[in-house]
């Protein structure tokens, strides 16, 4: 059907000629473009080749994200409500007290000296594991508690216990925040690709190793972002500088060529690069 698949992401095909993407995930499909009968007859075509299909009609739930379309305001509105309120019903978080924080400030995690128990082990590992695909997904306000949590999966103790409980409270708090995208209301007002990324200098007390940390927006609302332990240990602040803004213009490259497989307008002519 004269679909290609994107050089850098081989689950994305786009047929240039209609301007239909179709976006692919194990079973799970999105179909994107700008005639409702073009994709129908995608649909079509593919139980012609005897392929077993459900079709959802209009995209409102996908790999646990909940997605709402404002048509009238042309924005959209990705979070994971539903999931969140499920981890908390599954692990019994939802009496904890509300705090406007997902970490306590300036808080430093140790490894443990005693060995956990089997189960300790077990709903730690599920418990995080659980806040890991939420924080990478839709909260991004919560990646860098989780991936600090994330550090004493293999062993944990009662203070890591209270890290992560910091977080259910924290969700607690703000239970509905997502992501939101809305169309620029003027051609003078195009997107551009922004990037934001910082470290700090062998913050990990045990290994001494840094922090990096990057953020990007496209039209003002996020697309990428990450908090996690750098490789290997920095001599000085400006090497985990230098390290950090590594791991982001390897992200910018890939999204930036994104960008321009899918023929966003004017993607490759507006970016700004921000470490602060």
């Amino acid at each position: 059907m004269n679909f290609k698949p994107l050089v850098i992401e081989q689950g994305v095909f786009k047929n240039k000629t209609t301007n239909i993407t179709i976006i692919v995930y194990v079973d799970d499909m999105i179909v994107i473009g700008p005639k409702i009968d073009e994709i129908n007859q995608i649909y079509k075509n593919l139980e012609k080749l005897d392929i077993q299909l459900t079709n959802l009609g209009e995209i409102s739930y996908f790999l646990g994200m909940e997605i709402y379309r404002d048509r009238k305001q042309k924005s959209i509105t990705i979070n994971q409500k539903k999931y969140l309120n499920e981890l908390l019903e599954k692990f019994g978080k939802k009496h904890l007290n509300p705090v406007s924080t997902p970490s306590e400030p300036g808080i430093k995690l140790t490894k443990s000296e005693n060995e956990a128990s089997d189960s300790e082990r077990f709903r730690y590992q599920q418990e995080v594991g659980s806040l890991i695909y939420l924080s990478i997904k839709t909260r991004p306000d919560i990646a860098y508690a989780v991936n600090n949590c994330a550090r004493f999966m293999s062993n944990p103790n009662k203070s890591h216990f209270t890290a992560v409980n910091r977080i259910w409270k924290y969700l607690n708090y703000r239970p509905n925040l997502g992501l939101f995208y809305i169309a620029e209301q003027s051609p003078a007002t195009s997107p551009y690709l922004l990037g934001y990324v910082d470290a700090d200098w062998g913050g990990d007390i045990l290994t001494r190793k840094s922090t990096t940390g990057y953020y990007f927006t496209f039209g003002k609302a996020p697309i990428s972002w990450s908090s996690k332990l750098q490789k290997s240990v920095a001599l000085s602040s400006c090497e985990a500088e230098y390290m950090a803004l590594k791991e982001a213009v390897k992200e910018y490259v890939y999204l930036i060529n994104l960008l321009k497989y899918l023929d966003i307008k004017n993607s490759e002519l507006y970016y700004l690069f921000s470490n602060n």
